[in-house]
């Protein structure tokens, strides 16, 4: 053993720092819990909680990722990837993305974390969505913005500025310890945006800026974090549930599901016939996908189950596909992300602890149970229901007087300007047509 070892101090506190230093080679450094033993001098308590020291054979003091850089240094070809971490660009860098890890550390892993992961997920999924769809987001297109109130115009000069701040805050929310305030923000301009133009409240948007919100409410450090998931996890059940229930209509079995099926039985043609005729267990087959995400002896079979058909959706409308609406192929990796943080290996009935918080699981039982059942006759709109390719929703055509044969889709038109399908509810439309 060396007797000119370096010696780490780090926070003993904090779960994820002791998986870090856990993994290092007591042979070349050593261990130091800074919340139990004493401190050289010139570091403080104070200092050693927030950020990780290193005190070398000759007593000089190392910090935040000028102690990873001394640490790797030791390593075989640490010494080029040392020589790279000091360059002045990346060594910068990599400063900012030690204070953004520290800053989060408690929450990375432990009791915390799923909630952190759900948060930083929806953060990243709701990123991509709208880069994915951008045109949806801006004023400088032909599909018109369909306020709720007329008197909810959105100016021109807004076009821009409109995408540029949602991501620039759904970045903060991902990286800043003040996250939650940015997500109150975010909600705010989210929720003008929407009464501006109601194409912009997608299935995704409704979902993430909902759990985003939930999240923000109740925090992630909070002493109801089972709860929390819970009704998250009734919320995530609930889509399934829905959406299935939803396909359960002959359009569906007829056009919808053997359109979405045909990347496979163009190739298949023997098994056109036969393939086609599983629509209406596709539907159930969702219906009770949802039911085994919420009872927990099913739960890893849902898991599975979810995952598969994702997996099999995101093929069929990916470039080997239909190369088709690629705004919701992040929405399905999300999905699956999701399915994966917030069920795997968790026991705890959903349905039970979710109502240990009576108004966020009134407020999830209404809204995506209660009014989306009611949707079924049509007293609640169709996407807030989760009837996305459900062949269940309201379409329109434009029809030209000069050419009465010649008519053109309108979630045609949405679709290939603003890579969305038309928000399909009939005010919609009439305000389009006007």
């Amino acid at each position: 053993m060396s007797k000119n070892r370096k010696t780490v101090h780090y926070d003993g506190t904090c779960d994820f720092c002791k998986v870090v230093v856990s993994k290092l080679d007591t042979n070349k450094v050593r261990l130091s819990d800074a919340s139990r033993s004493s401190l050289p001098k010139g570091i403080t308590k104070k200092q050693a909680m927030e950020e990780i020291h290193l005190v070398d054979s000759d007593g000089k003091i190392y910090k935040n990722i000028d102690v990873i850089l001394e640490i790797v240094k030791t390593y075989k070809f640490g010494g080029l990837l040392y020589k790279i971490g000091h360059l002045p660009g990346i060594h910068r860098m990599l400063q900012i993305f030690y204070k953004i890890v520290a800053s989060n550390r408690h929450d990375i892993v432990g009791q915390n974390s799923r909630l952190f992961w759900t948060k930083n997920v929806i953060s990243l999924g709701f990123i991509s969505g709208i880069v994915a769809s951008l045109n949806l987001w801006t004023t400088d297109r032909t599909y018109p913005l369909v306020p709720i109130f007329d008197s909810f115009a959105r100016a021109d000069w807004l076009g821009i500025i409109t995408p540029i701040t949602i991501i620039a805050l759904l970045i903060g929310i991902l990286l800043s310890p003040k996250w939650r305030y940015l997500s109150v923000i975010f909600l705010f301009l989210l929720i003008l945006i929407v009464l501006t133009d109601q194409s912009t409240l997608q299935p995704w948007v409704y979902q993430y800026s909902f759990m985003l919100g939930v999240i923000a409410y109740t925090g992630i450090k909070s002493k109801s974090l089972i709860s929390t998931t819970a009704n998250l996890q009734l919320l995530i059940g609930s889509i399934y549930i829905l959406s299935g229930s939803y396909k359960l209509n002959a359009d569906f079995f007829v056009n919808t599901f053997p359109w979405l099926l045909s990347p496979v039985t163009d190739r298949l043609l023997f098994l056109t016939n036969s393939l086609n005729s599983l629509g209406i267990y596709i539907a159930l087959f969702e219906i009770v996908l949802g039911v085994l995400l919420l009872v927990p002896r099913t739960r890893q079979l849902g898991i599975y189950c979810a995952v598969m058909m994702h997996i099999g959706i995101l093929l069929l409308l990916s470039p080997l596909g239909l190369n088709w609406n690629s705004a919701i192929w992040p929405w399905n990796v999300t999905m699956i992300t999701l399915v994966l943080i917030l069920f795997w290996n968790d026991k705890v009935p959903s349905i039970k602890y979710a109502f240990e918080n009576k108004k966020l699981a009134l407020s999830i039982t209404v809204l995506f149970i209660v009014l989306p059942a009611i949707g079924h006759i049509g007293h609640w709109d169709s996407y807030l229901s989760f009837s996305l390719y459900s062949g269940n929703t309201t379409g329109a055509y434009i029809q030209s007087s000069l050419v009465p044969s010649s008519r053109a889709n309108v979630s045609g038109w949405s679709q290939s300007e603003l890579n969305v399908p038309a928000y399909p509810e009939p005010r919609v439309y009439k305000s389009i047509l006007q």
